[in-house]
């Protein structure tokens, strides 16, 4: 955890901020019979991360794997949004700005690496990190929804928060596929600029 507690960040391990996390671009599509979209987040912004506290965690080190029980109190995102498609009942098409608050964010995390030689020095590389999310409750609003129509938007926001403990168990597992991506990609910029034994002294 002391990998990503920095707001700053850490330059030269490559770790980035996260106060707040910028991600350049999310692709987001599921198409089940309650769930049926494709979206684009870009330019995202998620504030909150540096508030989180470890409620568990227990590390293996033979095994290079870190099992970790994470709770961030507070969770607020915005991003430029592109989607088309459906959420329950009701189409939902539109580009603008997307916002969301989420409380009481709960992730249950299973990093495992192996060790990787380069130039005659250990490296761990991570891999396959599993995340499994909770959201106690989320408001979001979608901006400019069918072209700027008030009317449908309005409606559409309303109805999307309305259900919306629903609609994130509808499509939890594509955000916790591109949360454990994007915990890899995180990680591995760190563990490719320090040597295992510098990381972990013996």
């Amino acid at each position: 955890m002391i990998l990503v507690r920095g707001v700053l960040g850490v330059p030269d391990l490559n770790i980035p901020p996260i106060e707040p996390l910028l991600i350049p671009k999310i692709s987001l599509q599921q198409g089940t019979q309650a769930i049926n979209y494709k979206a684009t987040l870009t330019n995202l912004k998620l504030y909150g991360l540096s508030n989180y506290k470890v409620e568990d965690s227990a590390i293996n080190m033979d095994a290079k794997k870190l099992d970790a029980k994470i709770i961030i109190p507070v969770l607020y995102l915005e991003s430029d949004y592109d989607i088309s498609g459906r959420a329950l009942v009701v189409p939902i098409q539109g580009t603008g700005l997307f916002t969301a608050n989420l409380t009481d964010v709960r992730a249950d995390a299973r990093m495992k690496g192996k060790i990787i030689k380069k130039k005659g020095q250990e490296y761990v590389e991570v891999k396959d990190t599993i995340v499994k999310l909770t959201v106690k409750t989320a408001k979001a609003h979608f901006g400019n929804l069918f072209n700027g129509d008030a009317t449908l938007s309005k409606a559409t926001n309303d109805f999307l928060n309305q259900n919306s403990k629903d609609i994130i168990d509808e499509v939890m597992p594509a955000i916790e596929e591109v949360t454990s991506t994007l915990l890899d990609d995180i990680c591995n910029k760190a563990f490719r600029a320090t040597p295992w034994d510098k990381l972990i002294p013996k």
